[in-house]
């Protein structure tokens, strides 16, 4: 790893962790943003590599927890963002065709977003909202 790489990927990190706690923080702009924040992760996986996508993603639920002080929020940014960010840059990475970055694109954060609830739902119990 070079310090160029560790810079960068620390700066996409700032920006996909504010773009994504705006989600959050903002009514009106939330679902729009919240797919603009999976862009710089892509960023990292397509130009220095998939581990260090995965690297990124783990601190920048860190930082959203840092930012936020909510857990589920830094999980759901793990289970969606994350996961979403990188199997697209994966799938960049390795010249799949569209379709099928996208497919397994879906495929993935589905099922991210499936563990992601059932998380949520031990953590929070069945009675509460």
């Amino acid at each position: 790893m070079s310090i160029r790489s560790i810079t960068t990927s620390a700066l996409m990190i700032a920006l996909s962790c504010v773009l994504y706690v705006g989600t959050t923080m903002i009514p009106a702009v939330g679902e729009g943003l919240n797919y603009i924040s999976a862009i710089p992760i892509v960023y990292v996986g397509v130009t220095i590599g998939v581990n260090m996508s995965v690297l990124s993603v783990l601190m920048g639920s860190l930082l959203v927890f840092l930012l936020t002080g909510n857990l589920l929020w830094s999980l759901e940014y793990v289970f969606f963002i994350g996961i979403l960010s990188i199997s697209i840059g994966y799938g960049f990475k390795k010249q799949w065709s569209g379709n099928t970055t996208i497919v397994s694109a879906i495929i993935f954060t589905f099922v991210g977003l499936l563990v992601f609830t059932l998380i949520a739902f031990i953590l929070l119990g069945k009675n509460n909202p």
